[in-house]
């Protein structure tokens, strides 16, 4: 519950990088956190109150829901509604005729024999493109919540804090880490075997590239978490005390952006990689599956997740995600 309460505190505290969606290996989401959705379909009608809830069939208020787990006054809730709403619109995305000429762009260069790393990057930066005052309103909000709240309610914050970091993290969960979760409306943990056998039921794939991209999944390693863990311990450390300096978010955020390079780093070699191993036909094939749906079509329709847990079909109500998803969900 406590979890639940403080994802919502600042919904929109999310670094364009912090993404996102991994790899074309096994996780959820390259971060872990991010829910593998089943389609509406298998799952239903939506729950009755369904026209109460934000986006993914959640509630809506998460400002009121911060003030009925912490104990608001009338003052502070008023407060946090004005700064959290004024962070809320910069987290639009691009038009859908920006992204899906990016996707188009990419398609066209995964299809040719010289896909590089800039034509990567060229469509990361068009699905998500980079703000540069977005670390600094974070910042801005961060300390203006921790001014807002007083003691106990900084110290229930940076208990969440210390376990899960901001929200933007939260959003990610375990950077590169081994796969979601089974349960709830999440896919099970990822198997490298899966997703190869997935990929190469589509384009044909000769004994040598199936047992060269097995080899590559299970081979990767997430980026080093270390100095994440450590920023995130001094944040909430900080978060406790009467004053919270910008600088302590600020190197929280470092701390993150470093993971998030390093992360993206890993998933563009793979897809180079990848794309050395196929032959026209087949680079053609999965050409077309980016052209419909970006750097997730790599995997087809199950993309966005792993084999179902145990328990998935009667988990929590999630939209399926979009083209306009993180790619990395893709692969991981």
């Amino acid at each position: 519950m406590k979890r639940t309460i403080f994802l919502a505190i600042l919904p929109m505290l999310v670094l364009s990088a912090c993404d996102r969606s991994e790899e074309l290996e096994a996780e959820d989401d390259p971060i872990e956190e991010r829910a593998a959705t089943p389609s509406d379909d298998e799952l239903g009608p939506p729950p009755s109150d369904a026209h109460h809830r934000g986006p993914h069939g959640r509630r809506g208020d998460p400002v009121g829901r911060l003030c009925e787990e912490l104990g608001c006054s009338d003052a502070q809730r008023e407060q946090l509604a004005t700064l959290l709403g004024d962070l809320r619109p910069d987290h639009e995305r691009p038009p859908k005729d920006e992204r899906r000429a990016a996707k188009e762009a990419l398609a066209q260069a995964f299809a040719s024999d010289s896909l590089s790393a800039a034509d990567l990057a060229a469509y990361r930066q068009a699905e998500r493109p980079a703000d540069d005052s977005r670390a600094e309103k974070i910042v801005a909000t961060t300390t203006g919540v921790h001014a807002i709240l007083d003691a106990q309610q900084r110290g229930q914050l940076a208990e969440r804090i210390e376990q899960r970091g901001l929200p933007m993290e939260g959003r990610r969960g375990k950077l590169g880490g081994p796969g979601g979760p089974g349960g709830p409306g999440r896919g099970a943990k990822h198997d490298p075997g899966h997703r190869v056998d997935q990929l190469c039921d589509a384009i044909t794939c000769t004994d040598e590239q199936r047992t060269t991209l097995g080899e590559r999944l299970a081979e990767r390693q997430p980026p080093a978490r270390d100095g994440l863990e450590a920023a995130r311990g001094a944040l909430a450390t900080a978060f406790r005390a009467d004053a919270l300096e910008a600088s302590a978010v600020q190197a929280y955020l470092d701390a993150a952006a470093e993971v998030e390079r390093e992360h993206l780093e890993g998933r563009d070699a793979l897809v180079l990689e990848l794309h050395g191993l196929l032959d026209a036909t087949q680079r053609a094939t999965l050409a077309e599956r980016i052209e419909q749906r970006g750097l997730r079509g790599l995997w087809g329709d199950e993309g966005h997740g792993g084999k179902r847990g145990r328990k998935g079909r009667k988990g929590r109500r999630h939209r399926r995600p979009t083209d306009e998803a993180s790619d990395d969900q893709a692969f991981g």
